[in-house]
């Protein structure tokens, strides 16, 4: 059996146990690197995993130390690792902004995608951090047109945070903006989800009628955006 073939099988065994037995899963996965280190299975599998799950658990210092060895033998993506490592540092520290900033420079690196401001601007709101998560938000849609794609999952994200700062009838009127760009740029038209999504903002702002949301939809594709903004607007004006 080559090197490589050992220290998969290393690998397999810590993968079956890294959510039920994690300390365990990274004793094993310390032991390839210790005994097949030149490995490309230990190169391309084992430091990743070792981060992942010392990440998961919060093994800061495990995470840092697989950060600095990959640096070493994967020379491609040393500023990768580099930045991963700073936002271990940063984590461990217990400044978990300050870390997520590092690792969307990291995800960054190499090209700036509308996913990726969508999935951080998610993490910062769950930090707390609103303010920044707008920001990305609004770079994630601008990028999404740009691009021609639908940013309808964007508007999702906003619609929610819109919610959650007690701004339903603001997250009603988002969520139209995204049908009026589903129906434009998506191949296959409004999604369920986005439907969905708008059912539950028009129940926070206070709309019995759910269905109400298709009615929404049907004159956003009709008639333009503004004039289901307007419909909408009137029905909640209305005694």
């Amino acid at each position: 059996m080559s090197k490589d073939d050992s220290a998969y099988k290393l690998f397999e065994r810590a993968s079956n146990i890294q959510f039920s037995a994690p300390r365990e899963a990274l004793d094993i996965l310390w032991e390839a690197v210790k005994l097949y280190p030149n490995t490309s299975t230990v190169t391309n599998y084992v430091l990743d995993s070792i981060i992942r799950i010392a990440e998961i658990n919060k093994y800061w210092d495990e995470a840092i130390e697989a950060c600095s060895i990959a640096q070493r033998l994967k020379h491609d993506y040393r500023k990768s690792y580099e930045l991963e490592s700073q936002a271990c540092y940063l984590d461990k520290e217990g400044k978990r902004i300050e870390a997520l900033e590092v690792r969307l420079k990291k995800e960054t690196l190499h090209g700036k995608w509308y996913g990726t401001y969508r999935d951080f601007g998610d993490q910062f709101v769950n930090l707390g951090a609103n303010d920044r998560a707008w920001r990305l938000y609004n770079e994630a849609t601008t990028l999404a047109v740009k691009n021609g794609i639908s940013p309808h999952t964007v508007r999702q994200s906003m619609a929610n945070l819109l919610i959650s700062e007690g701004k339903p009838n603001a997250a009603v009127e988002m969520l139209i903006i995204g049908i009026s760009e589903a129906e434009q740029l998506n191949k296959k038209g409004v999604p369920k989800s986005l439907i969905t999504a708008l059912r539950k903002s028009l129940k926070a702002a206070g709309v019995k009628d759910l269905s109400f949301a298709n009615e929404l939809a049907g004159i956003c594709e009709a008639k333009g955006q503004d004039q289901a903004i307007s419909i909408f607007r009137e029905s909640i004006t209305k005694p």
